[in-house]
């Protein structure tokens, strides 16, 4: 979803960034939106 396409511009094309960021920003969005499940990379 669009959520997935943020964190891909946002950290670039950065494999270790994109696991972290992936991570980070999926925690977050659990706790603000828990209803929205984050896919598992």
């Amino acid at each position: 979803p669009a959520f997935i396409t943020m964190f891909k511009r946002m950290l670039g094309s950065s494999p270790r960034g994109y696991m972290r960021g992936a991570r980070d920003n999926g925690e977050a969005m659990r706790r603000t939106q828990p209803r929205l499940e984050a896919p598992a990379p």
